[in-house]
């Protein structure tokens, strides 16, 4: 769908990252295993702002698909996005990589 106005993060997209870093909680059978990569996820930012529906659209592993999942429903509500100056339900896609350091 086309919006007016992309769904924003709490104090902007540029937040999303540092939330990602802050709530990210890599399984220890992952870790004990060498398992990493990239998963990407998809959620619907409904017109209320909350994040729903989230689904895991490009997998790595079920221990990290699961994990993404986990970080993606922490969410803090976001604000909608808009078309015509009214809120309106939007996707949103976006990987979270898991790096073993």
């Amino acid at each position: 769908m086309q919006v007016d106005k992309q769904a924003t993060f709490p104090g902007g997209n540029q937040n999303i990252n540092p939330f990602i870093a802050k709530n990210i909680v890599y399984p220890p059978e992952a870790i004990a295993q060498g398992i990493e990569g990239r998963v990407t996820v998809s959620f619907t930012i409904t017109k209320e702002g909350k994040v729903t529906d989230v689904k895991v659209r490009k997998p790595v592993h079920p221990l990290l698909d699961e994990a993404a999942i986990n970080i993606i429903k922490k969410m803090p509500q976001w604000e909608p996005a808009m078309f015509k100056n009214e809120p309106v339900n939007t996707l949103y896609t976006i990987p979270i990589n898991f790096k073993l350091q």
